[in-house]
Protein backbone atom coordinates (compact mmCIF):
# COMPACT_ATOMS: atom_id res chain seq x y z
CA UNK A 1 0.00 0.00 0.00
CA UNK A 2 1.73 3.30 -0.97
CA UNK A 3 2.31 5.59 1.95
CA UNK A 4 -0.25 8.29 1.25
CA UNK A 5 -2.70 5.87 1.17
CA UNK A 6 -1.88 4.03 4.26
CA UNK A 7 -1.58 7.96 6.12
CA UNK A 8 -5.36 9.00 4.68
CA UNK A 9 -7.03 6.02 5.73
CA UNK A 10 -6.11 6.86 9.24
CA UNK A 11 -7.82 9.90 8.68
CA UNK A 12 -5.05 12.11 9.67
CA UNK A 13 -5.14 14.16 6.31
CA UNK A 14 -6.04 13.81 2.39
CA UNK A 15 -3.52 11.80 0.00
CA UNK A 16 -2.67 14.98 -1.39
CA UNK A 17 -1.87 16.55 1.60
CA UNK A 18 0.10 13.44 2.85
CA UNK A 19 2.26 13.55 -0.66
CA UNK A 20 3.39 17.09 0.93
CA UNK A 21 4.43 15.27 4.21
CA UNK A 22 6.37 12.99 2.54
CA UNK A 23 7.97 15.65 0.31
CA UNK A 24 8.71 18.00 3.13
CA UNK A 25 10.36 14.70 5.05
CA UNK A 26 7.91 14.81 8.15
CA UNK A 27 6.70 11.58 7.92
CA UNK A 28 8.90 8.40 8.90
CA UNK A 29 8.91 4.71 8.39
CA UNK A 30 9.75 2.50 11.51
CA UNK A 31 11.75 5.64 12.82
CA UNK A 32 13.23 6.05 9.73
CA UNK A 33 13.05 8.45 6.52
CA UNK A 34 14.68 5.80 4.24
CA UNK A 35 11.88 3.56 2.84
CA UNK A 36 13.99 0.93 1.06
CA UNK A 37 14.15 -2.49 3.24
CA UNK A 38 11.55 -1.60 5.15
CA UNK A 39 9.61 -4.22 6.04
CA UNK A 40 5.62 -3.88 5.22
CA UNK A 41 2.79 -6.86 5.98
CA UNK A 42 0.52 -8.02 2.63
CA UNK A 43 -2.02 -10.06 2.81
CA UNK A 44 -0.45 -11.95 6.36
CA UNK A 45 3.35 -12.25 4.67
CA UNK A 46 6.35 -10.02 5.63
CA UNK A 47 7.67 -8.64 2.71
CA UNK A 48 10.84 -5.67 2.46
CA UNK A 49 10.78 -2.84 -0.08
CA UNK A 50 13.20 -3.04 -2.94
CA UNK A 51 12.40 -0.29 -5.07
CA UNK A 52 10.17 2.58 -5.15
CA UNK A 53 8.08 3.72 -8.44
CA UNK A 54 9.15 7.66 -9.81
CA UNK A 55 7.15 10.15 -8.87
CA UNK A 56 3.87 10.02 -11.40
CA UNK A 57 3.98 6.72 -12.28
CA UNK A 58 0.95 4.96 -11.54
CA UNK A 59 0.62 1.77 -13.55
CA UNK A 60 1.52 0.36 -16.77
CA UNK A 61 -2.47 0.33 -18.07
CA UNK A 62 -3.99 3.92 -18.36
CA UNK A 63 -6.77 4.49 -15.85
CA UNK A 64 -5.15 1.45 -13.32
CA UNK A 65 -3.26 2.94 -10.20
CA UNK A 66 -1.39 0.41 -7.93
CA UNK A 67 -0.51 0.84 -4.86
CA UNK A 68 1.93 -1.87 -4.64
CA UNK A 69 3.91 -4.39 -6.99
CA UNK A 70 4.51 -7.62 -5.89
CA UNK A 71 7.45 -10.21 -7.51
CA UNK A 72 6.09 -12.64 -10.31
CA UNK A 73 5.81 -16.04 -8.36
CA UNK A 74 4.08 -19.23 -9.43
CA UNK A 75 0.34 -19.86 -9.12
CA UNK A 76 0.34 -22.86 -6.22
CA UNK A 77 -3.68 -22.03 -4.78
CA UNK A 78 -5.25 -25.34 -5.10
CA UNK A 79 -8.66 -23.92 -4.85
CA UNK A 80 -8.05 -21.51 -7.55
CA UNK A 81 -6.00 -23.87 -9.78
CA UNK A 82 -9.21 -26.13 -9.54
CA UNK A 83 -12.25 -23.54 -10.20
CA UNK A 84 -9.95 -21.70 -12.72
CA UNK A 85 -10.92 -24.02 -15.79
CA UNK A 86 -8.25 -22.12 -18.34
CA UNK A 87 -4.64 -20.73 -18.81
CA UNK A 88 -3.52 -18.42 -16.76
CA UNK A 89 -1.68 -14.99 -18.04
CA UNK A 90 0.72 -12.41 -16.51
CA UNK A 91 1.58 -8.95 -17.88
CA UNK A 92 5.43 -8.43 -17.39
CA UNK A 93 6.89 -5.14 -16.79
CA UNK A 94 10.36 -4.38 -16.35
CA UNK A 95 13.13 -1.17 -16.46
CA UNK A 96 15.64 -1.16 -19.15
CA UNK A 97 19.15 -1.23 -17.54
CA UNK A 98 20.92 1.98 -18.27
CA UNK A 99 22.46 2.00 -21.68
CA UNK A 100 20.60 -0.90 -23.16
CA UNK A 101 18.03 -0.36 -26.29
CA UNK A 102 14.99 -2.31 -26.35
CA UNK A 103 15.97 -3.59 -29.13
CA UNK A 104 18.97 -5.26 -27.50
CA UNK A 105 16.76 -6.38 -24.68
CA UNK A 106 14.17 -8.02 -27.09
CA UNK A 107 17.12 -10.28 -28.97
CA UNK A 108 18.17 -11.59 -25.71
CA UNK A 109 14.76 -12.22 -24.37
CA UNK A 110 14.31 -13.68 -27.57
CA UNK A 111 17.29 -16.03 -27.74
CA UNK A 112 16.14 -16.99 -23.91
CA UNK A 113 12.98 -17.87 -24.56
CA UNK A 114 13.75 -19.79 -27.70
CA UNK A 115 16.19 -21.59 -25.40
CA UNK A 116 13.14 -22.77 -23.22
CA UNK A 117 10.54 -23.88 -25.95
CA UNK A 118 13.73 -26.17 -27.58
CA UNK A 119 13.99 -27.78 -23.93
CA UNK A 120 10.44 -28.08 -23.51
CA UNK A 121 9.05 -28.18 -26.84
CA UNK A 122 5.30 -27.43 -27.82
CA UNK A 123 2.63 -30.32 -28.79
CA UNK A 124 -0.25 -29.49 -31.00
CA UNK A 125 -3.62 -30.29 -29.72
CA UNK A 126 -4.92 -30.18 -33.48
CA UNK A 127 -3.83 -32.83 -35.53
CA UNK A 128 -3.98 -30.62 -38.66
CA UNK A 129 -1.96 -27.78 -37.37
CA UNK A 130 1.95 -28.44 -37.56
CA UNK A 131 3.79 -27.90 -34.43
CA UNK A 132 5.92 -25.02 -33.86
CA UNK A 133 9.29 -24.25 -33.71
CA UNK A 134 11.80 -22.95 -31.29
CA UNK A 135 13.13 -20.24 -33.41
CA UNK A 136 9.34 -19.46 -34.84
CA UNK A 137 8.71 -18.08 -31.66
CA UNK A 138 9.84 -14.23 -30.56
CA UNK A 139 9.70 -11.45 -27.79
CA UNK A 140 8.61 -8.04 -28.26
CA UNK A 141 9.71 -5.32 -25.80
CA UNK A 142 6.65 -2.71 -26.06
CA UNK A 143 7.10 0.88 -24.50
CA UNK A 144 4.30 1.94 -22.68
CA UNK A 145 0.45 0.80 -21.75
CA UNK A 146 -1.31 -2.42 -23.25
CA UNK A 147 -4.76 -1.27 -22.49
CA UNK A 148 -7.29 -0.92 -20.27
CA UNK A 149 -10.95 -1.84 -19.28
CA UNK A 150 -13.85 0.40 -17.53
CA UNK A 151 -16.97 1.19 -16.91
CA UNK A 152 -18.12 4.12 -18.75
CA UNK A 153 -21.28 6.60 -20.07
CA UNK A 154 -22.02 6.72 -23.14
CA UNK A 155 -25.66 8.60 -23.69
CA UNK A 156 -26.29 6.62 -27.22
CA UNK A 157 -25.72 3.11 -25.62
CA UNK A 158 -28.83 1.46 -26.80
CA UNK A 159 -30.34 0.40 -22.78
CA UNK A 160 -27.58 1.50 -20.09
CA UNK A 161 -26.04 4.72 -21.34
CA UNK A 162 -24.36 5.21 -17.56
CA UNK A 163 -22.89 2.10 -17.37
CA UNK A 164 -21.23 0.81 -20.83
CA UNK A 165 -17.40 -1.30 -20.79
CA UNK A 166 -14.90 0.50 -22.72
CA UNK A 167 -12.35 -1.49 -23.88
CA UNK A 168 -9.27 1.14 -25.01
CA UNK A 169 -6.52 0.41 -26.80
CA UNK A 170 -3.84 2.51 -26.95
CA UNK A 171 -2.03 4.34 -29.07
CA UNK A 172 1.52 2.06 -29.66
CA UNK A 173 0.04 -1.37 -28.66
CA UNK A 174 1.31 -4.73 -29.39
CA UNK A 175 -0.59 -6.87 -31.34
CA UNK A 176 -1.62 -10.30 -29.70
CA UNK A 177 -2.81 -8.32 -26.27
CA UNK A 178 -6.13 -8.01 -25.10
CA UNK A 179 -6.93 -4.47 -23.25
CA UNK A 180 -8.20 -6.51 -20.35
CA UNK A 181 -10.03 -9.82 -20.09
CA UNK A 182 -14.17 -10.36 -18.63
CA UNK A 183 -15.19 -13.66 -18.61
CA UNK A 184 -18.30 -15.85 -17.16
CA UNK A 185 -18.13 -19.43 -15.98
CA UNK A 186 -20.51 -21.90 -17.31
CA UNK A 187 -21.41 -25.47 -18.44
CA UNK A 188 -23.43 -26.25 -21.44
CA UNK A 189 -23.58 -27.99 -24.57
CA UNK A 190 -25.81 -25.18 -26.29
CA UNK A 191 -25.16 -21.52 -26.12
CA UNK A 192 -27.01 -18.40 -27.19
CA UNK A 193 -24.96 -15.13 -26.64
CA UNK A 194 -26.60 -11.59 -27.68
CA UNK A 195 -24.84 -8.32 -26.68
CA UNK A 196 -24.55 -4.56 -28.22
CA UNK A 197 -20.72 -4.01 -29.43
CA UNK A 198 -19.56 -0.60 -30.82
CA UNK A 199 -15.79 -0.25 -32.45
CA UNK A 200 -15.04 3.49 -32.61
CA UNK A 201 -14.60 5.69 -35.88
CA UNK A 202 -12.01 5.00 -37.24
CA UNK A 203 -10.40 2.16 -35.89
CA UNK A 204 -7.57 0.26 -36.76
CA UNK A 205 -8.29 -2.94 -37.87
CA UNK A 206 -4.51 -4.09 -38.15
CA UNK A 207 -3.42 -6.83 -40.60
CA UNK A 208 -4.71 -9.83 -38.51
CA UNK A 209 -8.42 -7.95 -37.66
CA UNK A 210 -9.74 -7.39 -33.66
CA UNK A 211 -11.24 -10.19 -32.28
CA UNK A 212 -14.70 -9.36 -30.17
CA UNK A 213 -15.87 -12.19 -27.78
CA UNK A 214 -14.83 -15.90 -27.38
CA UNK A 215 -16.69 -19.22 -26.15
CA UNK A 216 -14.04 -21.99 -24.52
CA UNK A 217 -14.33 -25.40 -24.50
CA UNK A 218 -13.03 -27.83 -21.99
CA UNK A 219 -10.88 -25.30 -20.19
CA UNK A 220 -9.51 -23.95 -23.57
CA UNK A 221 -6.49 -26.23 -23.43
CA UNK A 222 -8.36 -29.37 -23.99
CA UNK A 223 -11.19 -28.75 -25.81
CA UNK A 224 -10.06 -25.37 -27.47
CA UNK A 225 -12.03 -22.32 -28.41
CA UNK A 226 -14.06 -20.69 -30.87
CA UNK A 227 -14.08 -16.94 -31.02
CA UNK A 228 -15.89 -14.09 -33.10
CA UNK A 229 -13.45 -10.99 -35.11
CA UNK A 230 -13.91 -7.90 -37.06
CA UNK A 231 -11.80 -9.01 -39.43
CA UNK A 232 -9.55 -6.70 -41.94
CA UNK A 233 -12.36 -6.83 -44.72
CA UNK A 234 -14.79 -5.03 -41.89
CA UNK A 235 -16.61 -8.07 -41.80
CA UNK A 236 -17.41 -10.65 -38.63
CA UNK A 237 -16.53 -13.36 -39.58
CA UNK A 238 -15.79 -16.65 -36.49
CA UNK A 239 -13.22 -19.37 -35.91
CA UNK A 240 -12.95 -22.64 -33.56
CA UNK A 241 -10.10 -23.20 -33.08
CA UNK A 242 -11.08 -26.71 -32.24
CA UNK A 243 -9.23 -30.24 -31.88
CA UNK A 244 -8.80 -31.66 -35.82
CA UNK A 245 -11.20 -28.63 -36.64
CA UNK A 246 -9.20 -25.17 -37.30
CA UNK A 247 -11.04 -23.63 -39.97
CA UNK A 248 -12.61 -19.89 -40.82
CA UNK A 249 -16.17 -20.21 -40.68
CA UNK A 250 -16.76 -17.05 -43.50
CA UNK A 251 -19.96 -15.05 -43.68
CA UNK A 252 -21.74 -17.46 -45.95
CA UNK A 253 -25.33 -15.49 -45.75
CA UNK A 254 -24.28 -12.43 -45.81
CA UNK A 255 -21.57 -10.36 -45.38
CA UNK A 256 -22.66 -6.71 -44.09
CA UNK A 257 -19.82 -4.39 -43.67
CA UNK A 258 -19.73 -2.85 -39.66
CA UNK A 259 -20.87 0.66 -39.60
CA UNK A 260 -17.97 2.10 -37.41
CA UNK A 261 -18.97 4.53 -34.72
CA UNK A 262 -22.63 3.29 -34.35
CA UNK A 263 -23.89 0.63 -32.03
CA UNK A 264 -24.73 -3.41 -33.28
CA UNK A 265 -26.77 -5.91 -32.25
CA UNK A 266 -24.88 -9.01 -32.09
CA UNK A 267 -25.83 -12.65 -31.77
CA UNK A 268 -23.93 -15.91 -32.10
CA UNK A 269 -25.74 -19.60 -31.33
CA UNK A 270 -23.59 -22.96 -31.04
CA UNK A 271 -25.02 -26.53 -30.26
CA UNK A 272 -22.51 -29.13 -30.32
CA UNK A 273 -24.31 -32.40 -30.66
CA UNK A 274 -25.41 -31.17 -33.95
CA UNK A 275 -22.69 -29.01 -34.94
CA UNK A 276 -25.17 -25.62 -35.54
CA UNK A 277 -22.93 -22.58 -35.71
CA UNK A 278 -25.09 -18.96 -36.26
CA UNK A 279 -24.13 -16.01 -35.54
CA UNK A 280 -26.25 -12.01 -36.89
CA UNK A 281 -25.40 -8.57 -36.69
CA UNK A 282 -28.25 -6.18 -36.13
CA UNK A 283 -30.68 -9.13 -36.91
CA UNK A 284 -29.47 -10.00 -40.07
CA UNK A 285 -28.08 -13.72 -40.36
CA UNK A 286 -24.28 -13.38 -41.32
CA UNK A 287 -23.08 -17.11 -41.28
CA UNK A 288 -24.36 -20.03 -41.15
CA UNK A 289 -22.33 -24.08 -40.32
CA UNK A 290 -23.97 -27.31 -39.28
CA UNK A 291 -20.41 -28.98 -38.93
CA UNK A 292 -19.09 -26.98 -35.25
CA UNK A 293 -18.89 -29.82 -33.09
CA UNK A 294 -16.85 -30.14 -29.75
CA UNK A 295 -16.62 -33.40 -27.59
CA UNK A 296 -15.62 -30.50 -24.62
CA UNK A 297 -18.26 -28.29 -23.23
CA UNK A 298 -18.58 -25.10 -23.05
CA UNK A 299 -17.15 -23.94 -19.65
CA UNK A 300 -16.52 -20.01 -20.32
CA UNK A 301 -17.76 -16.77 -21.97
CA UNK A 302 -15.21 -13.95 -22.50
CA UNK A 303 -15.07 -10.42 -23.84
CA UNK A 304 -11.11 -10.69 -24.33
CA UNK A 305 -11.49 -8.58 -27.57
CA UNK A 306 -7.27 -9.17 -28.58
CA UNK A 307 -6.28 -6.60 -30.79
CA UNK A 308 -4.42 -8.50 -33.80
CA UNK A 309 -2.37 -12.08 -34.19
CA UNK A 310 1.56 -12.14 -33.21
CA UNK A 311 3.25 -9.71 -36.53
CA UNK A 312 4.74 -7.36 -34.30
CA UNK A 313 2.33 -4.49 -35.74
CA UNK A 314 1.60 -1.27 -33.30
CA UNK A 315 -1.54 0.28 -32.76
CA UNK A 316 -1.43 3.88 -35.28
CA UNK A 317 -4.11 5.49 -32.75
CA UNK A 318 -6.18 5.34 -29.54
CA UNK A 319 -9.10 2.90 -30.61
CA UNK A 320 -11.93 1.73 -28.53
CA UNK A 321 -14.66 -1.47 -28.36
CA UNK A 322 -18.00 -0.87 -26.34
CA UNK A 323 -20.36 -3.15 -25.01
CA UNK A 324 -23.63 -2.84 -23.78
CA UNK A 325 -26.76 -5.53 -21.67
CA UNK A 326 -24.90 -9.00 -22.78
CA UNK A 327 -27.54 -11.37 -21.92
CA UNK A 328 -26.65 -15.32 -21.97
CA UNK A 329 -28.88 -18.33 -22.24
CA UNK A 330 -27.20 -22.20 -21.99
CA UNK A 331 -28.32 -25.97 -21.38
Amino acid sequence: MRLNKYISETGVCSRREADKLIEAGRVTCNGSLAVLGTQVRVREKDCSIVGVAPAGFNSHEPGYSADLWLPLRPLTDPKLLASHGMGFFSGVMGRLWPNVTSGQAQTELTALYQRIEAAEPAVSHIPSQAVPKPNDYSIVVAPGAQGSAVLAVDANSPLSPVSVYDFIYPKGMVEGNAPSTIYYNLNATEMYVGFWWKASSPFDIGPNGNKIAFLFNGGGAAGGQQFMILYPDGRLHVLPEYPGDFRWRDPNVNATTVTLGVWHRIEWYSQLSSGTMKWWLDGVLQGSYTDVRNLYNFDMFQFSPTWGGNSGARKRETDHYWYDHVHLSSR
